[in-house]
């Protein structure tokens, strides 16, 4: 049993295994050093202990990225546990988002999808972002309906995938609310191309690959979880 399977059995009821939130990050600890000691550790294990911290860290900047004061908190934890009890208030609440979180990030990882044999369409765009200095910017949107017309043919079912269906209206409601220019503010509603969009705010190439790398990650990351 890995890190993941002891996750999904615990998720219920995670009061009568662990104890209260705080002890969370220990349970696991224990779990994994018995693992690791019986030479039964596995990939997933590995990752998780060693990146889960950093990887939470990113999803809750993401999710509160128009809150500056909750950002600098956040950036001053250390651990997921202390992350999870900034963002909630209640045990219950805690526990819920930090099942949550482990969904997203067990969905995410690249060794799920090479155990599973398949890529979801979030894990494809961190591929895209991987490899952006290959990519054209004016290329980014026929990649992606590229992969997403192979999914619809496979009949595939991709939450990430679905949600993004949205992007194209939460990305003219995230310009509205952060640019005042009148020019830009009336040409973003002349078409629902995000390519065209994004190269309205920036101009130079890697720029507006970077900025839409960091707005499609953080749509997808806020409305999922």
């Amino acid at each position: 049993m890995n890190i993941k399977s002891i996750l999904a059995y615990i998720k219920f009821r995670p009061c009568m295994f662990v104890g209260p939130f705080e002890n969370l990050r220990e349970f696991i600890q224990g779990f994994h050093l018995c693992n690791k000691l019986s030479n039964k550790e596995e990939p997933v294990d590995k990752r998780f202990v060693e990146e889960f911290d950093v990887w939470t860290k990113e999803a809750l900047i993401k999710e509160n990225i128009f809150d500056i004061e909750r950002i600098r908190q956040l950036e001053k934890c250390k651990t997921y546990i202390q992350m999870i009890q900034l963002i909630e208030e209640d045990e219950k609440s805690r526990f819920d988002k930090f099942f949550k979180l482990c969904d997203i990030y067990f969905e995410e990882r690249s060794c799920e999808c090479h155990m599973e044999n398949k890529t979801n369409f979030y894990q494809y765009i961190l591929f895209l972002e991987k490899n952006k200095k290959n990519i054209s910017f004016n290329n980014i949107r026929g990649l992606i309906d590229g992969f997403r017309m192979n999914l619809w043919f496979k009949n595939s079912s991709d939450m990430y995938n679905e949600k993004f269906k949205e992007f194209y209206d939460w990305i003219i409601e995230y310009i509205q609310q952060n640019y005042q220019e009148e020019k830009i503010l009336k040409q973003i509603c002349s078409t629902q191309d995000y390519i065209y969009h994004i190269s309205l705010l920036k101009e130079k190439e890697e720029d507006r690959k970077d900025l839409f790398f960091e707005l499609v990650k953080t749509f997808l990351s806020n409305n999922i979880i």
